[in-house]
C-alpha cells in the first residue's frame, strides 16, 4: 500500500468520508519475520491518506486466523493483530477485530472444516467472504445504532 505511487493521491478524487482498511494477512505470511516496522508503516499510510482526505475517518480491521503451508497455524497473525490493535488504540481509531469475531485462536480450523476457508488455509471461499462481510456489517450497524441512541435518545 505504501509502494503504490499514486494510491493516496487518487483517493482524494473519491472524496471519501470513511476508509475501511483491512490489514494483516499478507503482513503475517513471513512469520517469524514479521516486519518490525509495521506500526510505523500503518502510520505512514494514515498520514498519507489524511493529507489527501482531511475530513475522512478510519476504521481498521484485524486479520482473521489463518494457516501457513495449508495446515500449520500462522502465529504471525496474532502478532500483526496486536500491532493493529495497539495502533488503533494509540491513535484513537475504530477497529473491527475480525480475528476475535471469527473465533480467535485456532478458528481457521473451524472455518476450513465448514468449507468457509479454501485449501490454502489463507483465502476464504465465496461463502466465507460473505460471512465476514455480514459479520462486519452487523458489528458496524450495531456500533452506529448504539452511537445514535446515546447521542439522540
Amino acid at each position: 500500500y505504501l509502494a503504490a505511487q499514486y494510491f493516496t493521491e487518487q483517493t482524494a478524487v473519491l472524496e471519501p468520508d470513511l476508509f475501511v482498511i483491512s490489514l494483516g494477512t499478507n503482513e503475517a505470511l513471513d512469520y517469524p519475520n514479521v516486519d518490525p516496522q509495521l506500526f510505523t508503516q500503518i502510520g505512514q499510510l494514515m498520514v498519507a491518506l489524511r493529507t489527501r482526505n482531511p475530513a475522512a475517518v478510519f476504521l481498521l480491521i484485524t486479520p482473521p486466523d489463518s494457516f501457513r503451508n495449508q495446515h500449520k497455524r500462522n502465529p504471525g497473525v496474532e502478532d500483526v493483530r496486536e500491532t493493529i490493535l495497539r495502533f488503533a488504540d494509540d491513535n484513537r481509531l475504530a477497529v473491527f477485530d475480525l480475528f476475535e469475531a471469527g473465533g480467535g485462536h485456532h478458528s481457521a480450523s473451524k472455518w476450513k472444516h465448514k468449507d468457509l476457508l479454501r485449501a490454502d488455509g489463507i483465502h476464504f471461499t465465496k461463502e466465507g467472504y460473505e460471512l465476514q462481510g455480514n459479520m462486519f456489517y452487523n458489528a458496524f450497524m450495531k456500533a452506529y445504532l448504539d452511537y445514535v441512541a446515546t447521542r439522540h435518545p
